[in-house]
């Protein structure tokens, strides 16, 4: 008999600082958190459950011309 707690659920939050240097570039750091929650019902082997955050920080750079 097939659970009925099947949860799917995908989440983000993310913050971000941009800085502009003059007219040639910009730099951007941040930090981002992911979640995922998944169950596909199935029981035995077939079963797949996942389970799981995902963090880190964030960095990038711009040039523009």
């Amino acid at each position: 008999m097939p659970s009925t707690n099947r949860s799917d659920l995908v989440w983000n939050l993310a913050a971000f600082l941009d800085y502009r240097f003059k007219d040639w570039g910009s730099v951007l750091v941040g930090y981002k958190v992911m979640g995922y929650d998944y169950d596909n019902e199935d029981y035995g082997p077939d079963r797949y459950i996942y389970n799981a955050r995902q963090r880190g920080p964030l960095a990038g750079l711009s040039i523009y011309w």
